[in-house]
């Protein structure tokens, strides 16, 4: 695809305020206008930043008639800038340092010209976001950051990014578990549905849903005798060691009290006991110190259940992993069981089939 044609951006009148615009402007900012609105009313079904930056790609080549362009936003860690948009021949990001670039231009001032581009600071209520690029040549950078049109789209742009970082940040507070950090017990539920509707449609029967049940084990002891601080400490940390165990794939949340649950995506049940060992060995291996003093080693147990061999629905599913997590408790805690469909269909048992390479018995556990 060819780049689109270089436009001549149309400065405002020497000395005018930058919503001012000489007269042959007017129907060219009208234009505009209606353009931007149409931008904004894409973004409006867009529930989430990465569904309304998806919409950027389609809108903002019509928006700015340049060679290219980027977007970048700031993002903790290095590098400081992330490209989430780009079009044409799309500019290569500044080389300054993240807190140089946070206190780019005064609004008398708005870009900076580095390597053929223009480059525009995305900022609302003095909180700068990110940067848009505009390829440009130099003769032409004056003109386009002087712009009316360009300073009219700009503010869009960051009020539409900003609106969305903020309805991101709200949805994740009510989605997540203020104590460990993972997903709660809800956006489980809405997740694992959506999960089970996607692995129905998945054509490769091989690879299933898993879904894991974890218990830390004696944790009633553990809180009659240390306290419920020290129990606040360890689910926290359970939830941290979780989050560095499990795919960007896999959901992680705390289904209740000291019960865990993870939902994995893909997997054969081979597989399904590998990560869940992986969970069981990586929660034993922690060492924790709470006002100064050692803590106890902790324990878990977990029970694996998989679709389609062990349920088709959010609570079949669940019910098994909770079969198998009983027998993972009954037969001496700190172990990885897996519920067979035999076992689901006699009523009277709830016990689960030892996954060979998970039986590891914690010393001195009951």
């Amino acid at each position: 695809m060819n780049a689109p044609e270089l436009h001549h951006a149309r400065p405002v009148k020497p000395g005018a305020s930058a919503g001012e615009t000489i007269p042959g402007e007017r129907s060219h900012c009208a234009r505009h206008l209606r353009r931007l609105a149409e931008f904004s009313r894409a973004l409006q079904s867009a529930g989430t930043l990465a569904e309304a930056l998806r919409r950027f790609d389609e809108h903002l080549p019509c928006l700015f008639h340049t060679t290219g362009g980027a977007i970048y936003l700031f993002e903790s860690g290095s590098p400081p800038l992330r490209r989430v948009c780009a079009w044409g021949h799309a500019p290569l990001p500044p080389a300054s340092s993240g807190t140089a670039l946070r206190a780019l231009p005064a609004s008398n001032d708005p870009g900076r010209k580095r390597r053929g581009a223009v480059w525009l600071p995305l900022q609302v209520n003095g909180e700068v976001d990110g940067l848009l690029g505009l390829a440009c040549a130099a003769a032409e950078a004056d003109a386009l950051m002087r712009s009316a049109y360009t300073a009219a789209t700009v503010a869009q742009i960051a009020l539409e990014i900003g609106n969305m970082k903020s309805r991101d940040a709200l949805r994740e507070q009510s989605i997540r578990d203020p104590l460990t950090g993972l997903y709660n017990r809800r956006y489980l539920e809405e997740s694992l549905r959506r999960e089970l509707l996607r692995a129905v449609r998945l054509t490769r029967r091989r690879a299933g849903l898993g879904v894991l049940m974890i218990d830390v084990d004696h944790f009633k002891r553990f809180n009659d005798e240390h306290g419920h601080e020290a129990g606040d400490l360890v689910l926290a940390a359970i939830g941290s060691r979780l989050r560095r165990v499990v795919r960007a794939s896999d959901i992680a949340s705390r289904f209740g009290g000291e019960e865990f649950v993870v939902v994995l995506p893909e997997v054969t049940p081979a597989r399904a006991l590998v990560r869940a060992e992986q969970v069981r060995s990586a929660v034993e291996a922690l060492r924790l110190v709470h006002h100064g003093e050692p803590l106890p080693p902790v324990t878990v147990s977990v029970g694996a259940a998989m679709y389609p061999h062990h349920g088709d629905s959010v609570e079949s599913l669940l019910r098994a992993a909770d079969h198998a997590l009983y027998g993972a408790k009954r037969d001496g805690r700190n172990q990885v069981r897996c519920v067979t469909a035999e076992e689901l269909h006699d009523t009277g048992s709830r016990l689960g089939a030892t996954a060979e390479s998970a039986v590891r018995a914690h010393s001195g556990s009951a």
